[in-house]
């Protein structure tokens, strides 16, 4: 699921970044709430730790901008 956003961030159609930003900070909150590890994350959503500790910190940013 991630890797399918991220690989659409490539082509940053009109709405395709806003649309990034949204499920990014879906899957911060997804892990905020029901993960304890990183490992866990980043297996449920089939992408590396690297990524899994990325899509977590811009999440986090996303969020904590409101």
């Amino acid at each position: 699921l991630a890797r399918k956003f991220i690989e659409q961030a490539i082509a940053l159609k009109p709405n395709t970044m806003k649309k990034l930003k949204q499920q990014i900070e879906k899957m911060y909150i997804d892990y905020f709430n029901n993960f304890l590890s990183v490992y866990r994350f980043a297996e449920y959503y089939e992408i590396d730790e690297d990524q899994a500790y990325r899509v977590i910190d811009i999440g986090r940013r996303l969020n904590h901008q409101r």
